[in-house]
């Protein structure tokens, strides 16, 4: 199966009715809203305690990789949704800290591979760009996703979400390529964006991508 069959068959994330947040559901099950669920962000003094007021980021405010990460499970028969992702996850340490010991959101892409109960190839996803392609803002070529994408790859990758009210505001996203239709990439948007379907939303430029290869 292609991934461009992906839009059909995944039942994805969309938005839904946002009073605080960013809340999401799973299309076709009713009232099943998690945005509002913490996910693994803490802040952390040098003894490893949480700082108070203890201060614990949604899923709906940064749960863009995670939600990706759900969707690709999804879609291969895995009964994953951001919220039961997100508890299997901060159970099993499968977010990152940072140098200072912080929970930084940051997730261990590993855990799509090892989740998928075998139906997808290696330990760990293929991997494009660096760190250094998002700090320096350097894209990579898309050329080199679309073989992945004609052999059914899921391609989850990272883009640069300008503030519209300030331009000069970028913030890190991400977001999953389904294909390519008519020369544009179409994409799912883990985000309150019902109208960003195409690539074209981010320039076409992207600075990471994270590749979960089928078996």
């Amino acid at each position: 199966m292609r991934i461009t069959a992906l839009h059909g068959s995944l039942r994805c994330f969309r938005p839904g009715p946002c009073d605080i947040g960013l809340i999401w559901y799973w299309r076709g099950m009713t009232g099943s809203e998690w945005g509002s669920q913490t996910t693994q962000y803490k802040r952390l003094d040098r003894d490893g305690n949480v700082v108070q007021p203890e201060r614990q980021h949604t899923i709906g405010e940064k749960g863009c990789a995670l939600t990706a990460m759900a969707m690709v499970l999804k879609a291969l028969g895995e009964d994953y949704d951001p919220l039961t992702l997100n508890e299997r996850m901060t159970n099993e340490g499968r977010f990152a800290k940072n140098q200072e010991g912080n929970w930084d959101g940051r997730v261990y892409w590993n855990a799509v591979n090892r989740y998928s109960s075998g139906k997808l190839q290696g330990q760990e996803p293929a991997r494009l760009g660096s760190d250094e392609n998002w700090t320096k803002k350097i894209p990579i070529g898309l050329s080199t996703i679309d073989e992945e994408l004609q052999n059914g790859s899921f391609v989850i990758v990272q883009v640069a979400n300008r503030d519209p009210r300030n331009p000069s505001s970028v913030r890190n996203h991400w977001v999953l390529i389904t294909g390519k239709k008519d020369g544009k990439y179409q994409i799912l948007d883990p985000g309150c964006y019902a109208d960003r379907t195409t690539l074209d939303s981010y320039e076409n430029s992207i600075y990471r991508a994270i590749i979960c290869r089928r078996k």
